[in-house]
């Protein structure tokens, strides 16, 4: 019993031991990658900015709508609650307000939602499939960027529906734990918090190894690959992104002292550092999965 302990912390030991070797190996390619070709430390940040720039401009309105909608319902809530209350156990939450005069604005809320929920969907993929197409291909051409483009876009399906179930219960428990507050009722609220918080990083941890992996696999490939390495090289992957984490948290720190002296300053300074940690943290991230992926 005393050996098999002996055996299991010196396999144990060695997994550690090739999995600092390979942060460090990767670690150090990547940088000799970017030094070669240093344009791409700034080409994919242009589609980062490309994507918050045409989101904002796309969302903008439509959110301010979502808004009306949202206050024009919750205006009939306040006035009708004994009624609409009435019909939600036997026609269902959207049932008890599809009668009422709340009916348009009803329809045009969820519609408003779904419009976009494609947009954001559309805009994600399409920036950001061109950004992990530069870091994909930053050494040697690897793929078709059409087909990377499409497989990327197929591959976040899954993702995409699993953040929009986290959100969706986000918001709901924001409401009910507003509620709750409001009329000082207990409620399991850092039980959901706490959930929350893993579900979101689960679904982050398994897409970003998803991204590592597009373009060599098929699409079920990547979705089991994803998972496998997920759980069998966590020994591996989970201090990768801890250090990408403490680089963004950095920045952050940085920013905020430089905020204290000027603002402008401060969006400046974030662009420069920013832009080029995100095109070290995409390539670092493919480099690290491809060598685990063996």
């Amino acid at each position: 019993m005393r050996k098999q302990k002996e055996a299991k912390k010196t396999k144990d030991e060695q997994k550690d031991i090739l999995s600092n070797f390979l942060l460090g190996v990767k670690f150090r390619e990547t940088l000799t990658s970017i030094l070669n070709n240093k344009s791409y430390l700034f080409l994919p940040g242009i589609f980062d900015i490309l994507l918050l720039s045409f989101y904002g401009f796309i969302s903008r309105n439509i959110w301010v709508r979502i808004l009306e909608h949202v206050q024009a319902i919750a205006f009939v809530a306040q006035n009708k609650p004994s009624e609409i209350s009435k019909n939600i156990p036997t026609e269902g939450i959207i049932g008890a307000f599809a009668g009422d005069a709340t009916a348009y604005y009803l329809r045009n809320f969820l519609l408003l939602l779904l419009i976009l929920t494609i947009i954001t969907y559309f805009l994600y993929c399409l920036f950001q499939s061109i950004a992990w197409y530069f870091a994909k291909n930053q050494d040697i051409k690897k793929t078709v960027f059409y087909k990377y483009l499409l497989q990327f876009f197929r591959i976040n399906i899954l993702w995409f529906i699993l953040f929009l179930i986290y959100y969706s219960i986000n918001v709901i428990y924001g409401y009910t734990a507003q509620r709750a507050s409001r009329f000082n009722q207990a409620t399991n609220a850092s039980l959901v918090f706490w959930s929350l918080i893993i579900f979101l990083t689960l679904i982050a941890y398994f897409a970003f190894i998803s991204y590592g992996l597009i373009g060599n696999y098929r699409d079920r490939v990547i979705y089991k690959r994803a998972l496998i390495l997920g759980i069998r090289k966590v020994h591996t992957l989970m201090p990768m992104f801890l250090i990408i984490i403490g680089v963004f948290i950095t920045i952050n720190y940085l920013l905020k002292f430089a905020a204290l002296a000027n603002e402008w300053i401060a969006i400046i300074f974030g662009f420069i550092l920013t832009m080029p940690a995100l095109a070290f943290t995409r390539l670092y991230l493919i480099k690290v999965i491809e060598g685990v992926d063996k």
